[in-house]
């Protein structure tokens, strides 16, 4: 009878398991759909329960801690097992940065940790970030355990906390920079051109620098270079561009961050320079033509 009533409780209980955040899997939690602004507190996909990061800070090892509200929105006793490790915060750079969780009370396991709460109960959770640089002071993405959360400022830091935190700009005479534009508020870097070894393709890095207040939805090609003979070499794909670690078909530039990317455009040129590539570039639906002069291929 004993066993019958645990297995029967076990039903009535709401189980709920968080998953790492793995892009393209479909059971992973909705992402943010074009937030603007930040973004403090996460629902979960059953209703069941709702997390909140009322704020991060920096403790006196110099760690980003950030405290987590864990509220029960069931009818009934909820039980919630929390993996420790699938949490992470992206830096303004685009660094990525592993943390922990520490839960207050709790049944321990080998990789997570579980705890009830009864109806409208709360929990509290720290998630530690121990490597983050004191540079940092502020988070436009976190992700615990795949549940997403934007703008978090760091209190408590060496470098003063801005409300509001874009990517370091290049200033306008960067030897570093080749070419420079913005377009629907996303700022596009050009910073060098590479042939490959047979010197049949030229890599172009660049990057991509996002608005500090919302996503934006990028879809970059490279089209074609011409040489300074005049000579054009053709590619226009998507799939010849590069961010991050996707391809430039369909990309969601989180809001804040700086993405490297790469374009690689055919070429069987002698010339240590191009007279003129271009890249197409559509931010949220909206189409620009990106043209760059004058560029040294080095080799």
């Amino acid at each position: 009878m004993r066993r019958i009533m645990t297995h029967w409780l076990t039903l009535f209980s709401t189980a709920i398991f968080l998953t790492s955040c793995v892009p393209g899997l479909a059971q992973t939690p909705p992402r943010v759909a074009e937030p603007v602004g930040p973004v403090f507190e996460a629902t979960a996909q059953n209703g069941n329960w709702a997390l909140r990061i009322p704020g991060c800070t920096r403790d006196t090892q110099k760690q980003v801690v950030c405290a987590v509200t864990v509220r029960s929105l069931a009818q009934s006793n909820l039980s919630l097992t929390l993996p420790l490790l699938e949490h992470y915060l992206v830096a303004p750079t685009g660094f990525r940065y592993q943390g922990y969780a520490v839960v207050e009370g709790g049944r321990p396991g080998a990789n997570s940790i579980t705890f009830d709460l009864g109806r409208g109960q709360t929990s509290n959770i720290r998630l530690v970030f121990p490597n983050v640089p004191e540079s940092v002071a502020f988070v436009p993405y976190l992700s615990m355990a795949g549940y997403e959360f934007r703008g978090l400022p760091i209190a408590n830091n060496p470098v003063a906390a801005q409300p509001s935190a874009p990517a370091p700009s290049a200033a306008a005479n960067d030897p570093g920079v080749l070419h420079e534009e913005v377009f629907e508020d996303v700022k596009l870097r050009f910073l060098s051109c590479t042939a490959d070894s047979q010197n049949q393709r030229i890599r172009c890095a660049f990057e991509v620098v996002a608005p500090e207040n919302r996503d934006s939805k990028l879809f970059v090609s490279a089209l074609d270079v011409v040489d300074m003979n005049g000579n054009i070499y053709s590619t226009s794909t998507c799939g010849s561009v590069t961010l991050g670690n996707r391809d430039g078909c369909d990309y969601t530039l989180i809001a804040g961050l700086t993405v490297r990317g790469n374009a690689v455009y055919r070429w069987d040129s002698g010339s240590d320079r191009v007279a003129r590539l271009r890249l197409d570039l559509y931010v949220n639906g909206k189409n620009k033509q990106i043209v760059v002069r004058n560029v040294p291929v080095t080799r």
